[in-house]
């Protein structure tokens, strides 16, 4: 009858019944509570689907809506689907998350450096921006616009930027003081003229052929 109940143990620690509702295996005892089989074991639900499959010799299942969706392995867990977590994913030093068939790209901490390995590809980002921080995010090294420039910074400054029509420079252009190479302008194309100029204002001008060498000299 409902709520008549199947006792087990001593002091009746293990019990077995059905309230009218919902059926109930109810272990009192405050030990471990322990199935054990020959072969394997299933938990079904709706008389046909499986909820935990546990193989023997082999790997235990779960499900969902009878669908499989993760399985322990002999190299650890096998996910079918997607893998979501609310917190965060974590691992120790040097433990590397692969993906490829042949490990291609390889995530990793090796304790003080952070890596991003390809090992046999390239490493391609695909994005519309591309935006490079400090750690604490509040300076930019790098930041670079679909359809449009790339920008670099000094400690927070943008100092190099690429344009249509060429790049620019915020501050000086220098060749390092201790190198014994020469500075080299070269002019390439079918203009005629390397020109010069100070906000916006033509200062001077050598032909491409290096016949003239022209420098305004008026003040403005």
């Amino acid at each position: 009858f409902n709520s008549d109940k199947l006792s087990f143990g001593n002091s009746g620690e293990l019990k077995i019944f059905h309230n009218g509702t919902n059926s109930f295996i109810q272990d009192t005892a405050g030990a471990s509570f322990t199935i054990t089989a020959t072969e394997s074991i299933a938990i079904k639900t709706n008389d046909t689907e499986f909820a935990i499959a546990c193989n023997k010799n082999a790997g235990v299942e779960l499900y969902h809506n009878n669908s499989k969706k993760f399985d322990t392995t002999t190299y650890g867990v096998k996910v079918t689907g997607r893998l979501a977590a609310t917190t965060s994913i974590t691992g120790a030093d040097n433990v590397q998350i692969k993906l490829g068939d042949g490990d291609d790209l390889q995530i990793f901490s090796s304790g003080s450096i952070g890596h991003i390995k390809s090992a046999n590809d390239d490493l391609r980002i695909e994005t519309p921006r591309f935006n490079v921080l400090n750690q604490a995010a509040t300076e930019t090294m790098i930041d670079a616009y679909q359809n449009g420039a790339v920008e670099l910074y000094h400690n927070n400054s943008k100092k190099f930027e690429t344009n249509s029509t060429g790049c620019f420079v915020a501050g000086s252009l220098g060749v390092n003081p201790s190198s014994s190479g020469n500075l080299d302008v070269n002019k390439e194309g079918t203009g005629t003229l390397i020109n010069l100029r100070t906000t916006g204002t033509a200062r001077g001008n050598i032909s491409s052929n290096g016949s003239t060498v022209q420098f305004n000299t008026s003040a403005s």
